[in-house]
């Protein structure tokens, strides 16, 4: 079973969206995999539930759990 890990140095460029200039690169990726292990390291302003959630809502239309 091979693992991959994917890190991301920012969750925005410029005035966009959360993770949205990411989405692309994030979805071809991972290709058919859909669940994922997030591990909430980098939020310094925000408890690890909340990282947790704003990562879900901003890859909901990814089907990604």
């Amino acid at each position: 079973m091979s693992k991959n890990l994917l890190l991301l140095s920012s969750s925005r460029v410029g005035d966009t969206q959360y993770l949205a200039h990411a989405k692309a690169m994030i979805d071809e990726h991972l290709g058919e995999i859909r669940e994922l292990v997030f591990v909430p390291y980098a939020g310094v302003t925000i408890n690890y539930d909340e990282y947790t959630d704003r990562m879900q809502t901003a890859l909901a239309d990814l089907n990604i759990n």
